[in-house]
């Protein structure tokens, strides 16, 4: 079961914006103080990135990982970031 076609009806098909119902927690970015800001954005980017590339895995390749697995190459993606300097 995927969340993908779900997320996708009630975001492209809607037909005004009244109809697209936020996502828990959208709002919880604004809530934090400006400094924090940054980091949040690249947590969130971060996950998108390594949900979205296990998406391609599973669809181009045949293979897919445990939630675990892509969690933790999420993490290892993390780490070079930081040492990128990509991450405050």
């Amino acid at each position: 079961m995927s969340l993908w076609p779900t997320a996708a009806r009630a975001t492209w098909s809607a037909s005004e914006p009244a109809d697209v119902v936020p996502l828990p927690g959208s709002d919880a970015r604004l809530k934090l103080p400006l400094a924090n800001r940054r980091g949040f954005d690249t947590v969130v980017i971060l996950t998108a990135w390594s949900l979205w590339k296990e998406r391609n895995r599973r669809v181009f390749d045949g293979v897919s990982k445990t939630m675990r697995q892509v969690a933790v190459v999420a993490a290892e993606e993390a780490h070079l970031w930081r040492l990128a300097r990509a991450d405050p």
